[in-house]
């Protein structure tokens, strides 16, 4: 199920998108990366056993920015070594 839309998490996904185009030369949708936010929200909320809402105070600029030089890292490590690098994309 797709991501639902919210400001605040639109605010999240172009902060993503931004970052992966300008620091890592990384072009993705802010679809797609809204989805890997939601997941991680979902993931603090329910390690910290909070709901969404209280855990979303702890994706911050700094943790959205560690996500991009992570998914960066995985992007660039698994590419071809004499090509652009390979994605699938899973829906």
């Amino acid at each position: 199920m797709p991501a639902r839309r919210s400001p605040w998490l639109d605010d999240r996904s172009a902060l993503l998108v931004r970052l992966l185009g300008e620091v890592h030369g990384l072009k993705v949708t802010e679809d797609c990366v809204r989805d890997d936010i939601s997941d991680h929200l979902d993931y603090v909320a329910k390690r910290m056993r909070i709901g969404r809402q209280a855990a979303k105070v702890y994706v911050t600029d700094e943790a959205i920015a560690q996500m991009a030089d992570r998914i960066a890292f995985e992007v660039f490590h698994r590419s071809e070594p004499n090509g652009p690098p390979s994605l699938r994309v899973v829906k």
